[in-house]
């Protein structure tokens, strides 16, 4: 690939260096890539707004709120292969009465989860 992992340190962060055998000529056009886990909503956009890391790959709703009042944040919504799944055992109360399933599908914020 064009990168070649150099550093994984678990929950803390992984760095990767240009693979300059990259068979796409003048590709990467990075030199090096380091991603951070950081756990908190919060420290993820402080983070960004005060330049320690250059971009944010996954947000909550507040966040991006919060983001969209800086005039230095670029928020992008993309497509997304995930899906949020709520498993419930329809033997069994309370799931067993399909009012309770259909009062969750009505409750459920699809614009928000969106």
């Amino acid at each position: 690939g064009p990168f070649r992992l150099t550093e994984f340190l678990p929950g803390d962060q992984v760095t990767f260096l240009r693979n300059d055998g990259y068979w796409m000529e003048g590709r990467p056009y990075l030199d090096e890539v380091v991603v951070f886990y950081i756990g908190e909503e919060t420290a993820r956009i402080e983070a960004l707004t005060s330049d320690q890391v250059d971009a944010l790959f996954v947000l909550e709703a507040f966040g991006v709120d919060s983001l969209e009042r800086d005039p230095n944040a670029i928020i992008s919504e993309v497509t997304s292969s995930g899906y949020i799944n709520l498993v419930m055992n329809v033997t069994e109360a309370p799931f067993d009465n399909i009012l309770v399933r259909k009062a969750l599908q009505a409750a459920t914020d699809r614009e928000l989860i969106l």
